[in-house]
């Protein structure tokens, strides 16, 4: 999420919390149809850790992007999605978090048009 917005987790939290939590129920929702051991209260938890993070904190995804490295955006959201293809679960936020990432899945060096699915 912070790549998305390219800021820290906090200024995101602050402007798109329930963006943040959407995503990581999809997360729950999915890991547990999996039968994941994920508590029912991760997802609150992931956005007390977020409102709760230093303010210059950013996700090691955000520190890839900047640096034009490639992305583990296919076993982050990318992941996320294809399970719930699988499993029947609707996963909007993250579908969206993968499609604007995912040209720049590749790093720097890629094409868009190899980026692409």
């Amino acid at each position: 999420m912070t790549s998305l917005g390219r800021c820290e987790c906090a200024v995101f939290n602050r402007l798109n919390g329930s963006f943040f939590y959407d995503l990581m129920s999809e997360v729950v929702a999915v890991g547990r149809a999996e039968v994941v051991p994920i508590t029912p209260d991760f997802a609150d938890d992931r956005l007390r850790f977020g409102e709760s993070s230093p303010p210059n904190f950013k996700a090691s995804m955000l520190h890839d992007l900047e640096r034009g490295n490639r992305l583990e955006l296919d076993w982050l959201a990318g992941y996320v999605v294809k399970l719930g293809r699988e499993l029947g679960i609707a996963t909007p936020p993250n579908e969206a978090v993968y499609r604007v990432l995912k040209l720049h899945r590749l790093g720097a060096g890629a094409s868009a048009t190899a980026a692409a699915p």
